[in-house]
């Protein structure tokens, strides 16, 4: 269940027979209505547990408008999002599903570097962003090619503990190990950064 309001109230059968009767006429044709072993009241129960029924159907339904708690939804959630993709595959937990929807509904909305720092955050990293003119010295790509001083303002270097992985493939289903969300970063970082910038992540 979410942590959210449930749509409605929960109510027995018998309050549900108690609200359809309240709503019928009176006289004598439909006293049996408040009467606990008459016919009509015996009705009014079947249509109690109906409307319980329905009921329960709807506040269910609200947890499945969550991704964190969705259940039936999930498949509909990965399709809008565009999952499986470059990062992300489909997870064989639905935990793992839930948490790709959520890193991908974050991402959508990654603009500034606070923000790939917080989207590191969402995958268990504590990251800096600096560039090489602000360290005052001249970083290196993995090839060792020195980056001159007009490209520097245009680098990102990502420092943060194993956020450089060696050998892995960019698609991946959701983890916690340290290489595979990993990879996870440098793909979306790669996918969101501005297009004028270049990544260098080292740990």
């Amino acid at each position: 269940m979410s942590d959210y309001l449930p749509l409605f109230k929960s109510h027995t059968v018998e309050e549900h027979a108690q609200s359809h009767a309240d709503y019928m006429p009176e006289g004598k044709f439909w006293r049996g209505k408040n009467i606990v072993d008459s016919k009509l009241r015996d009705l009014l129960r079947g249509f109690g547990a109906s409307s319980k029924r329905q009921e329960e159907a709807l506040s269910a339904f609200w947890d499945e408008v969550f991704i964190n708690t969705t259940e039936s939804f999930i498949s509909d959630f990965e399709r809008a999002l565009g999952i499986p993709d470059d990062c992300f595959g489909i997870a064989d937990t639905l935990a793992g599903r839930r948490r790709n929807c959520l890193l991908k509904m974050v991402s959508l909305y990654v603009v500034t570097e606070q923000d790939f720092i917080d989207l590191a955050a969402e995958l268990g990293f504590t990251i800096t962003i600096s560039r090489p003119v602000e360290d005052a010295f001249f970083n290196y790509t993995f090839d060792f090619t020195f980056i001159d001083l007009k490209e520097s303002r245009f680098t990102w270097i990502i420092n943060g503990d194993n956020v450089s992985p060696t050998g892995f493939d960019y698609t991946f289903d959701f983890t916690f190990e340290d290489t595979v969300s990993a990879g996870i970063l440098q793909c979306l970082f790669q996918k969101l950064k501005p297009a004028n910038t270049r990544l260098q992540f080292v740990n």
